[in-house]
């Protein structure tokens, strides 16, 4: 039973593997030789009837595990033409993916293709559908490729018209992403023929970018394409693929030469084109937006150069939003549409900036204009064709540079042709063609400077027929530089015709001009006509007068190898500086002679000779010829112009009082001695005086008789002049000076001197006469005397001194940066008047690198002694001053001043920027003393401390004694620019004593305040007066008749004194007494002094006590009342009102006394009543027309009187009265009075005087009969307490007469308020 089973086992076989073996053995089949041709067999069958072509495959692969196809030696063609293939490729890869059962989709992992071949003949025109076609992509959507890759790939391309582009070394890659086909495609070579002989290489074709089938979206990431020197890049998107939008942008690099190599474009072109498109729509009608930018471009005749431009085309129109064509140094804006239709109609507004006018026509296919200008700005509207005929046409206005019409073109060299007309600037506007034979400027109107022009111009590019120019107005000739490349100038009136080809252009023009200046000949007022003819410029006649010198002439000059001249000038009689400015532009050596060099003159110019053999005679007569100023005298001279080259000046001598200076010699044109120069020249009896200057020689005190003698050798390229200038006695200063001795030689440009200008001084100077003139000098001077060279200001007045130095410096005169300078000085001394100092040690100053070094030096003298230091540059400096100065010096800068004594010690710093610097320091003042000269006032044992900066003046204390009483004084005074702008002082005064008048002491106490602007100040404060006594005797005649003196006011032609001060000071009258021969008074009250330092004025009353008493004629009178009223702001006219009482002899008169005392009132009674007559008699005389028999004494009382004051005797008896500390104002007295003892009037002696102290007064007083004799002795005890002893011989009836009578009187007063 065993074995049964085993062989019924053996026999089953499972259905598995059966199928397992089926499927092994097909897979095994497929991959033999013999399956891969079978299969090939197949596809050569089938393939040609399913493509229509005939289909080549040398080889197939077959992997079914793999899905993957391999063919080999592929090719596809066309029927019957084999040896043609469109298609052909080395080996073809394909392998199949699994099938998507959702999409039915048919996967492909891999298509592989190497070395695929391409040939498209597309010149064969295409049968037109007669539907539309199915859209590509449909049948794409079956279809899932993971991956394509062509590698070595060849395309060959046939295009109508003989073109055709071939491509090699191509590789295409496509990937699967994200549902998206994402490819890259690079050629590395190329051809493309655009005809015969017209090939360009590809150098590189590379495009990458995405395929959506599903969307219907090709995205392009980049696109590059070479041909030649040709590039193109692309990017982009195209939506709607089966009915496409496109959103491309691409950037194209084009020279202009490729495009003439392909035919594009029919003339010569150079230069480059970058271009970026925007490209937008649908392709049958899309918008294109362009930036367009050129350089170096030129077609035919036409050279845009560089322009970058912006367009849009939509339709048939392209539109220029703006091309930018820069012309020289400034550009053209266009902005305009262009139809693309027959005849390319144009529509164009230009605007044109700083742009040259011959540049824009060569642009515009006009070159070689023989007009030229920089167009500064222009405004213009042009239409017309580009195509057939050439046209534009429009208005233009401009404003424009240098205008240039000449016989060339405007950039051709100058010696082409010859230049017309220039003039600077202007405007204009014209209406302006452009045709293809000419330019035309039609209804010109031109304004330049201040010429007023118009006509019109055409100008032709034919050499042959020229220009046409035909102009007139009023013109300034100075704005038009030139005429026929000569200068010329003036203003006036002109009528100008210019015509005919280029180069035989003809002038003619009528002038009448003033100030006018041709060929910089200066002719002032001219009338002629201008010519130019033949190469002929000529002034047939004209006749001038420049400045005050008339002439006449005529002149003509020939163009040809060389100019010409010919000219005939008279002048009868002239001034020497007309015709020196006429004459001088003819040679740059006769400008030598120009300058302020004046005088009368006449003579006569002849020349008839080719310019470069110049010959002609100037001939001149001079009188009262000064230069400078200098009196040089009179003289004359002959300048000939010799054809064998040389100027030839003959001796000239002129000779005044400067001397005789004389001057000959030659200079030499042309000829074999060309260039070379010989002139001597000299002077003898020179005066220094005249050569100063007679202001300049007294002020600096220079005298001294000079000689000279030099030559001018060499020639004009390196030439040699020497001089040399002597003197035996040269004074500065009013000081000999000794000899004066000095060289000079100038070698091309290279000028020194050395020598001595004294006898102590000496110097050498090296100086290069050219830009920035570098020079090197060493100078020792010694001096001495430098009053002279010391600034004129009120601190140097009076100042003298001396100085030796040695001063070495290098540099050059243009460049202060490079200036060098060392100077050492020896000695410096200046006095003035008893204070002199000199300088302890050598001063040294050093400047380098635009920075001035002062090391410390020292300036010491007797009580004198400054230091000073420091540094400067242009930005910054630092200096510091400190030290004692003696306080006489205040008495020559003040002379009000006088007996000072004292020192002020000084520090100070100066620093910050010079034209701004800081200021700070300090003023110590010790123990000074000083007078006011003729004044009574002194100060001594003054000190105090000023602290100041360039903002301030602060006087923190001053203290001293004025006039033996105390004085202080503090204050800020505020600066700007180092004047005062603010002031604020205050002044306390204690028991000072101080004298208006010799006879009018007293003694104030108190403080004044001075406030405000230097152009406003205001003087206030309070004063005591005080211990103020008046006893000098007066004359009350005297005094009536000044009062009574009418004040004249100053003309009105006076200037009025500047008002500055105003004036607000309290006056206390705290004890003032009046005490002499009209009264003994004590006065009260309190004024306040106002106005201004012009118009002083006085308010307020002064009154007297009760005791007040007045003196007449030896009579004593009571004042019952007295006041002084003040009410004149500005004005000093008080009121005055005075009531006193006296006894005289058995009569109470009574005076009243009121009014201004311009205008005086007296009122006089008495008690019993008397005419006023005799009241007055009884006052002045002593007695009344009842008195008769007193009348005779009286007589002689009186003519006794009379003779003693009228003959100057009793001021004769004043000079020999004693003066002692014994008895004091001491005084003597003669006057007729009335003796009541004799009852006449008699002449009485009077003596007073204080006897050996102020407070008692001693008095007596005789009549010549000696009776009624009186005494008295007074003793103030103070100014409320007194006590007077009188004794008389009046009464004698008595037993005491032998005696007389004695009297006591006490006094004692008070004051209420």
């Amino acid at each position: 039973m065993a074995p049964r089973n085993r062989q019924q086992g053996a026999r089953r076989i499972p259905a598995w593997l059966i199928v397992l073996a089926l499927v092994v053995g097909t897979v095994l089949l497929l991959r033999t030789r013999t399956a891969w041709d079978t299969v090939c067999a197949q596809a050569r069958r089938q393939l040609p009837s399913l493509l229509g072509l005939d289909v080549g495959i040398g080889e197939c692969e077959v992997d079914p595990l793999g899905q993957r196809l391999v063919l080999r030696g592929v090719s596809v063609s066309e029927p019957g033409k084999s040896d043609s293939p469109l298609f052909a490729a080395d080996q073809a890869e394909v392998q199949l993916g699994l099938p998507n059962l959702f999409s039915g989709q048919l996967a492909i992992d891999l298509v592989r293709v190497s070395r695929p071949r391409l040939a498209l003949d597309l010149t064969r025109p295409r049968a037109p559908r007669s539907e539309p076609g199915v859209c590509p992509l449909v049948p794409l959507r079956r279809l899932s490729l993971a991956r394509l890759s062509l590698t070595r790939a060849e395309v060959r391309l046939l295009l109508p018209g003989g073109r055709q582009v071939e491509l090699s070394e191509l590789d295409v890659n496509l990937r699967e992403r994200w549902g998206e086909e994402e490819f890259e495609m690079e050629a590395r070579q190329g051809l493309v023929r655009l005809g015969p002989g017209k090939e360009f290489a590809l150098g590189r074709l590379a495009v990458s970018g995405a395929l959506d089938v599903e969307e219907q979206l090709l995205e392009v990431d980049r696109g590059e394409v070479a041909l030649d020197e040709a590039t193109v890049n692309i990017s982009g998107r195209v939506e709607r693929l089966c009915e496409p939008n496109l959103a491309l942008d691409a950037q194209v690099f084009l020279p202009l030469r490729t495009l003439s190599r392909s035919g594009l474009l029919p003339k010569p072109a150079q230069g480059h084109l970058w271009t970026r498109l925007t490209i937008n729509g649908p392709p049958a009608a899309p918008t294109v937006s362009a930036e367009l930018s050129g350089s170096g471009l030129a077609y035919g005749k036409f050279s845009p150069g560089t322009f970058t431009a912006r367009l849009i085309y939509s339709g048939e129109t392209v539109t220029l939003e703006e091309l930018r064509l820069p012309i020289g140094a400034g550009d053209a804006r266009v902005t305009g549409s262009l139809a693309l239709r027959s005849g390319l109609p144009v529509s164009l507004a230009l605007e044109v900036h700083d742009a040259s006018f011959g540049r824009i026509l060569e642009k515009a296919g006009v070159p070689g204009s023989w007009v030229d200008f920089p167009v500064t700005t222009a405004k213009a509207r042009l239409s017309g064709t580009l195509l057939s005929r050439f046209q534009l046409s429009g208005d233009l206005e401009l404003s424009h540079g240098r205008f240039v019409l000449a016989s060339r073109a405007f950039d051709a060299p100058a010696d082409r042709g010859r230049t017309f007309l220039t003039y600077e600037r202007g405007s204009a506007r014209t209406r302006v063609s452009l045709l293809s034979d000419r330019v035309t400027f039609s209804d010109v109107q031109i304004s330049s400077g201040r010429s007023r022009i118009g006509g019109g111009a055409t100008l032709f590019f034919d050499t042959q027929r020229g220009l046409l120019v035909d102009v007139r107005g009023d013109v300034d000739l100075s704005d038009f530089g030139h005429i026929a490349q000569l200068a010329w100038a003036g203003r006036g009136s002109v009528s100008t015709t210019v015509e005919g080809p280029y180069t035989k252009v003809r002038i003619g023009a009528d002038l009448s001009l003033r100030d006018f200046e041709f060929w910089n000949f200066d002719l002032g007022v001219v009338q002629g006509k201008v010519t130019y003819q033949d190469k002929v410029l000529g002034l047939p006649m004209f006749s001038g007068q420049k400045g005050r010198t008339q002439y006449f002439g005529n002149a003509a000059l020939t163009f040809g190898r060389s100019l010409h001249l010919r000219t005939e000038v008279e002048v009868p009689r002239g001034r020497t500086e007309d015709l020196i400015d006429f004459i001088a532009p003819m040679h740059p050596n006769v400008s030598l002679l120009q300058g302020p060099l004046v005088g009368e003159a006449s003579g006569r110019v002849e020349i008839d000779s080719p310019l470069d053999q110049f010959e002609g005679l100037v001939a001149l007569d001079f009188r009262n010829t000064t230069y400078y100023g200098r009196r040089m005298g009179d003289g004359s001279t002959r300048l000939r112009f010799d054809r064998g080259g040389a100027m030839v000046l003959e001796r000239t001598a002129l000779e005044g009082p400067l001397g005789l200076t004389w001057v000959e010699g030659s200079f030499f044109l042309s000829g074999p001695d060309k260039g070379r120069l010989d002139y001597r020249f000299g002077g003898e009896r020179l005066s220094l005086v005249e050569l100063v200057g007679a202001e300049s020689a007294r002020r600096l005190g220079v005298e001294g008789t000079l000689a000279m003698e030099g030559s001018v050798s060499g020639d004009t390229d390196v030439p040699v002049t020497t001089a040399r200038v002597w003197g035996p006695r040269v004074t500065f200063a009013e000081r000999d000076l000794g000899n004066m001795d000095l060289e000079a030689r100038l070698e091309g440009r290279e000028l020194q001197v050395v020598g001595r200008p004294s006898r102590d001084t000496s110097g050498v100077l090296s100086l290069r006469l050219k830009e920035p003139y570098p020079f090197e000098a060493l100078v020792t001077l010694e001096l001495p005397e430098i009053r002279p060279l010391l600034p004129a200001s009120a601190f140097t007045q009076g100042v003298s001194g001396s100085i030796k130095a040695v001063v070495q410096a290098q540099g050059a005169l243009r460049d202060t940066d490079a200036l060098q300078l060392n100077a050492r000085v020896e000695r410096l001394a200046l006095s003035r008047e008893v204070v002199s100092v000199e300088n302890e040690g050598p001063i040294v100053l050093d400047y380098a690198n635009e920075r001035l070094t002062v090391p410390s030096f020292t300036l010491r003298g007797q009580d004198t002694t400054l230091s000073a230091s420091g540094w400067a540059t242009p930005e910054q400096m630092e200096f510091f001053l400190q030290g004692a100065v003696d306080l006489r010096l205040l008495e020559s800068l003040a002379p009000m001043f006088t007996r000072t004594a004292g020192s002020v010690e000084l520090s100070a710093v100066a620093s910050g920027r010079p034209d701004r610097p800081s200021l700070a320091g300090t003023a110590l003042i010790s123990d000074a003393r000083l007078s006011l000269r003729d004044q009574p006032m002194s100060a001594r044992s003054v000190s105090g401390r000023v602290e100041f900066t360039e903002q301030r003046i602060l006087l923190e204390s001053l203290e001293g004694t004025l006039n033996e009483g105390r004085v202080q004084a503090q204050g800020d005074v505020r600066l700007r620019d180092f004047q005062p702008t603010d002031v604020s002082l205050d002044v306390q005064l204690s028991k000072v004593s101080m004298r208006l008048h010799e006879d009018l002491p007293f003694i104030t106490t108190g403080q004044l305040s001075l406030t405000g602007t230097p152009e406003a100040l205001t003087l206030g404060g309070v004063l005591d007066i005080l211990d103020l006594r008046y006893r000098r005797g007066l004359e009350l005649e005297d005094i009536l008749k000044r009062l009574s003196r009418r004040i004249v006011l100053p003309s009105p032609t006076t200037e009025r004194p500047r008002e500055y001060l105003t004036l607000d000071v309290r006056l206390n009258l705290n004890d003032v007494y009046v005490d002499n021969n009209l009264a003994r008074a004590r006065l009260k009250g309190s004024l306040r002094l106002t106005g201004t330092n012009v118009r002083p004025g006085v308010l307020g009353t002064v009154e007297t006590d009760a005791d007040s008493q007045a003196f007449f004629r030896n009579n004593q009178f009571t004042i019952t009342r007295g006041q002084i009223e003040f009410q004149d702001r500005y004005g000093i006219d008080p009121v005055f009102d005075l009531r006193a009482q006296s006894q005289v002899r058995e009569y109470q008169v009574k005076l009243h006394a009121f009014g201004r005392p311009a205008a005086p009132q007296v009122m006089l009674t008495s008690e019993p009543a008397l005419p006023e007559g005799d009241v007055l008699s009884l006052l002045t005389l002593g007695f009344m027309s009842t008195d008769r028999e007193t009348a005779t004494s009286a007589g002689v009382g009186l003519a006794a009187e009379a003779f003693f004051n009228m003959s100057g005797l009793d001021r004769q008896v004043k000079r020999f009265l004693p003066s002692n500390p014994v008895l004091k104002d001491l005084s003597l007295q003669i006057s007729t009075s009335y003796n009541d003892v004799t009852q006449q009037a008699e002449p009485t002696a009077r003596l007073e005087s204080k006897f050996l102290t102020e407070q008692l007064k001693i008095g007596l007083s005789q009549p010549v009969s000696g009776r009624g004799t009186r005494a008295r002795a007074e003793y103030r005890f103070d100014n409320r307490l007194s006590a007077q002893l009188q004794w008389d011989n009046e009464h004698s009836e008595n037993a005491l007469s032998t005696l007389g009578n004695l009297g006591l009187e006490l006094k004692l007063g008070w004051e209420s308020e």
